[in-house]
């Protein structure tokens, strides 16, 4: 089995359909596809149990509803194929090809993993600075050329192809019960990976804009989940001694999107963060502007929000910038 191709479902009736057809239409040889119904109470089991019927190599197992990270965890554990590659199922595969070239890709170099780009509702890329490096790359190595390019790594997983043997070797799973659980998983694997290369063409057409989202979501939990990812990252890297630039920056961008959420969302500082929190903060400070924008999240975090993501006037700005923090 070459492929493994996991789809975790939960009340997406209107959108499994779509899924699934895309998934069929690819040029695949040898693959298998594991929906993964986690508690629906919709029609989402019947439009899987009409597929089921005309594809020998589509299994799907029922389980009671645990959360996205549960589900994909069920997927991992019942892959059969040597990689394997998540889609959500309110998402579709983006070309035809896409999969089939990339798979190759990961064969012929014996990659642990290999990143592309995705489709935002068919409209423009997820990541519009993609790095063109056709090379083989560490994890690290990776990590820091999308840094490099963006200042930022892509998070979500179903722009990665994983080799299953380097998920269960590292023992990589999803951390069950939280929200933006690729934000703490996709670091890890990148750290980890030994043989990665980058792929520059659309994985997945990503779709925003279904009620009951995730995304469409902010709550006092999202961002508590977000925050104790960055501690838990902090933590990751520091027990492997390797608290190097590139994961602090990793960690205070994650600290510094969950203040600019919280500011957006109306939801008080206070109840997220601490003392420890503005410590890490600090130690994860890598530029003159993160220095000074953790330094003023401690005495001011609407402040230090607002200077951090270049929220103020310019005048306000210059005067801060002159300040010797």
């Amino acid at each position: 089995m070459n492929l493994s191709i996991i789809i975790p479902v939960y009340n997406i009736e209107s959108y499994i359909k779509n899924c699934l057809d895309s998934v069929y239409a690819q040029n695949l040889p040898d693959f298998e596809v594991i929906c993964v119904n986690d508690g629906s109470t919709d029609n989402s089991q019947k439009i899987i149990d009409s597929y089921v019927s005309k594809h020998l190599n589509l299994r799907c197992i029922n389980q009671p509803n645990g959360g996205l990270s549960d589900a994909r965890n069920t997927g991992i554990d019942n892959a059969q194929g040597q990689y394997v590659f998540f889609l959500d199922g309110d998402d579709t595969i983006a070309d035809n090809h896409t999969l089939s070239t990339a798979l190759i890709k990961c064969m012929d170099n014996d990659l642990d993993l290999l990143i592309g780009n995705a489709l935002v509702d068919g409209r423009h890329p997820y990541l519009d600075n993609f790095p063109k490096s056709n090379g083989l790359l560490t994890g690290p190595e990776l990590t820091h050329l999308f840094l490099t390019n963006n200042r930022t790594i892509i998070e979500p997983v179903w722009c990665y192809i994983y080799k299953r043997g380097f998920l269960n070797a590292n023992n990589l799973r999803f951390k069950k019960g939280i929200y933006h659980e690729d934000v703490l998983f996709t670091p890890q694997a990148l750290f980890l990976a030994k043989r990665t290369m980058c792929f520059d063409s659309m994985f997945i057409d990503y779709t925003t804009s279904r009620t009951g989202a995730i995304t469409s979501t902010t709550s006092l939990k999202h961002l508590s989940d977000r925050r104790d990812t960055a501690r838990q990252l902090y933590s990751f890297f520091n027990n492997h001694h390797d608290l190097g630039l590139d994961a602090q920056r990793i960690i205070f961008n994650i600290y510094l999107e969950t203040f600019i959420l919280a500011l957006t969302n109306k939801i008080p500082f206070e109840q997220l963060f601490g003392k420890s929190d503005f410590s890490i903060i600090k130690r994860c400070a890598t530029t003159r502007k993160d220095t000074k924008t953790a330094h003023l999240l401690k005495i001011s975090p609407r402040l230090g929000t607002m200077y951090g993501s270049n929220q103020l006037k310019p005048i306000i700005r210059k005067l801060i910038n002159k300040l010797p923090i």
